[in-house]
């Protein structure tokens, strides 16, 4: 190869060299831009997993407040049932014993 062309070759790679180092710094602002999306996508993921992570909590408070409530009610209704047995229990005792009386006294109607 003679000079010539040896500067030439070399004139060519120095170009190149030059484009492809005016490329890479071109890439510098989009590569620190990405790595801030990926800074502030990772920040923004770790409050959701946070939020996550509380709805979690309170979902199983919920659960165990709403099974509490359902055992409470339970008890109630039963105890309810009870009672309204009771008194309808009471009411005949009464109404026997009601009219057990009027007959012993002769005001009864019967």
């Amino acid at each position: 190869m003679t000079q010539d062309g040896r500067q030439d070759r070399l004139a060519r790679i120095e170009q190149m060299l030059q484009t492809h180092a005016e490329m890479l710094n071109q890439l510098v602002p989009l590569i620190t831009q990405v790595a801030q999306i990926a800074t502030t996508t990772a920040e923004t993921a770790n409050r959701h997993d946070e939020a996550l992570a509380r709805l979690e909590k309170f979902t199983e408070q919920n659960s165990q407040a709403i099974s509490q409530l359902t055992s409470r009610i339970d008890a109630l209704t039963t105890s309810t049932d009870e009672t309204l047995r009771l008194v309808a229990d009471n009411n005949r005792e009464i109404r026997r014993i009601w009219e057990y009386l009027m007959g012993q006294n002769g005001n009864g109607r019967r």
